[in-house]
């Protein structure tokens, strides 16, 4: 009789082996292997729960899931609802189902969508250890002015806040009342489009006049009192002219992650954070500057270098500018030890001009001062404006051919031994539809049916694959992916690409004369192939 080794492993590994299957549908296949394979998935598999707050979720009835015979709610401990037109009307539907979850449990609740308020108060009477609470800025306002839930917040790590929604008064409440808070994310509601919404030192400030009184849990607080926040992103938002409040607020020290999307002041926060990190040690390890400032981008590129020279430890840095000019390379060297994440895009799709990509010098560089580099997203210079279209990496006529550009450059990437992700942001076959000037919905269009666009992009990712894999490279999966969000295309191909993101692994395969031959095979889901993939969620 066959053993069951599988069977016998500690609880331990077999919860790592099913965190190690994040499909829904594996998960269940593998809580009907036994008994014990049961108690072991069954928490995993629904201590997140993901409802739309339709009738039917899946093959669950929502409001069935509030019946005593109901097996799932014991292990529910998130709940996240997705964002629909009718979610607030439906959102009724709550209550019985928030009831039965055991008193406490929940630690997470996140709505794209409004929620009652009346919801939300019983969410944080019953369950008053919420440690994750993302609601949209409305309703936040909402709580922090009910009478019910002035003591529920004091145990939240993560917090999303809508500047625009919130007066600065309620803002300090916040401050006051989540003493817990790690991870922070400020931005401003979906429904404003415009850019000049400001991030006031007064946000952080606590106003002693009007300090709130809430049965005796809320009591004014000093404005020296610092957050040590592992995770600060700003979003859309004009940060404060000055940053004294700001820094007194939030410890820049004690900072991890510090993420900075299209915001407004950007290059004196560097300024400020050098300052401040010259005079203690910091715990930086993660930052990302994207959609910069066009405007100031000369002033932020030298406040960026000045912030990258001054302190080491980095392991992600990511940096992208529409229409900037290239970073110097010596603030990344200065990291080279750490670093593991790196995304330079100093511009859109700039294939012809080499003003706005990393020189091959500047590569080699990197290939020399990173050895644990692992993801790396950049654009490459390929070709000048007058050379043919056609495939840089195929034979050449003569007899001894000089280099390309582009040919060195995948020479210096091959050499970083390390590397497991390339994402190349200046994707192939773009200039001649371009050209076509009156015709670019026609030419795509005709393309795309034909299947064209899909040979196109295969055969560059074979050459470049086959390029690296000659010279020794480990490169495991290979992006051809933009920075803008093009759409010019919206259904998929027969690899299930949808243009121009275009997505390989890189294999390797027995040539006809028995030889390694690396290979590019499409892949239809990058997530799956490769879940630690950071650089390929920006853009």
């Amino acid at each position: 009789m066959a053993t069951d080794h599988i069977g016998r492993l500690p609880a331990e590994l077999k919860c790592a082996v099913v965190r190690y299957l994040p499909a829904l549908q594996d998960r269940k296949t593998m809580s009907l292997l036994s008994r014990d394979w049961a108690v072991v998935v069954m928490p995993i598999m629904w201590e997140i729960f993901t409802t739309d707050l339709l009738a039917k979720t899946g093959s669950r009835n929502v409001l069935g899931l509030a019946s005593p015979a109901s097996n799932i709610v014991k292990h529910v401990r998130k709940i996240n609802l997705l964002d629909r037109p009718n979610a607030f009307k439906e959102a009724d539907q709550l209550p019985p189902l928030l009831a039965a979850i055991p008193r406490g449990q929940l630690c997470g609740f996140k709505s794209g969508s409004g929620v009652p308020i009346s919801t939300l108060e019983l969410l944080l009477q019953i369950h008053p250890k919420l440690e994750h609470f993302l609601v949209p800025g409305t309703s936040m306002s909402q709580i922090l002015q009910s009478p019910w839930t002035g003591s529920s917040l004091s145990g939240l790590t993560r917090m999303e806040v809508s500047i625009n929604t919130l007066t600065p008064r309620e803002f300090r409440k916040l401050w006051v009342r989540c003493p817990k808070l790690t991870h922070i994310y400020m931005t401003q509601s979906k429904s404003v489009t415009s850019t000049s919404i400001s991030l006031q030192e007064g946000h952080f400030g606590v106003d002693t006049t009007s300090a709130v009184s809430q049965g005796g849990s809320d009591t004014t607080q000093s404005d020296m009192v610092s957050f040590q926040l592992s995770s600060l992103r700003i979003s859309a938002l004009m940060l404060p002219a000055t940053f004294s409040t700001m820094f007194q607020r939030i410890d820049i020290i004690a900072l991890t992650e510090l993420v900075l999307v299209h915001t407004g002041r950007v290059a004196e926060l560097l300024e400020a954070m050098c300052s401040e990190f010259q005079k203690r040690e910091p715990s930086l390890r993660k930052l990302r500057l994207l959609l910069v400032n066009e405007d100031a981008s000369d002033y932020i590129l030298s406040q960026l270098q000045l912030l990258l020279c001054s302190f080491h430890g980095l392991r992600q840095l990511h940096f992208e500018c529409g229409n900037c000019v290239k970073i110097d390379v010596d603030g990344i060297i200065n990291h080279g030890e750490t670093l593991t994440d790196l995304l330079i895009v100093n511009g859109g799709i700039h294939r012809q001009d080499a003003n706005r990509c990393m020189s091959v010098e500047d590569l080699r560089k990197v290939a020399i001062a990173c050895p644990s580099l692992e993801q790396l997203c950049l654009n490459l210079y390929e070709i000048d404006p007058d050379s043919p279209e056609g495939d840089f990496l195929g034979p050449k006529i003569s007899v001894l051919p000089a280099s390309t550009e582009f040919e060195r450059a995948l020479s210096a990437i091959a050499s970083m031994k390390s590397l497991r992700l390339l994402r190349l942001t200046n994707p192939p076959n773009c200039r001649k539809a371009y050209h076509r000037q009156g015709e670019f919905m026609r030419f795509f269009r005709r393309s795309l049916e034909s299947g064209e666009q899909r040979y196109a992009f295969q055969a560059r990712a074979d050459s470049i694959v086959r390029y690296v894999g000659d010279r020794a490279s480990n490169l495991r999966l290979l992006a051809f992916s933009p920075m803008e969000s093009l759409t010019k295309a919206i259904s998929a191909d027969k690899n299930g690409h949808i243009w121009p993101n275009y997505f390989y692994t890189c294999e390797q395969m027995k040539s006809n004369r028995g030889t390694e031959v690396s290979i590019a095979r499409a892949v239809r889901d990058w997530k799956a192939e490769m879940p630690e993939a950071t650089i390929l969620n920006e853009g």
